[in-house]
């Protein structure tokens, strides 16, 4: 399961938490590392929509 951690939690935190459950096959990344800081929520979410 991918997790995608919004702005609201620090890049440290969400880093940890990857490390934490990628043993069990998950992937958490912060919303920040995948989208520009200012890309609007219906952007982002499209974006995702068409990735399954």
């Amino acid at each position: 399961m991918n997790f995608l951690i919004d702005n609201n939690l620090p890049p440290a935190i969400v880093r940890a938490l990857n490390e934490l459950t990628k043993c069990e096959g998950h992937s958490v990344v912060s919303l920040r590392e995948r989208f520009p800081a200012n890309a609007a929520d219906i952007d982002w979410v499209t974006h995702l929509k068409k990735e399954g």
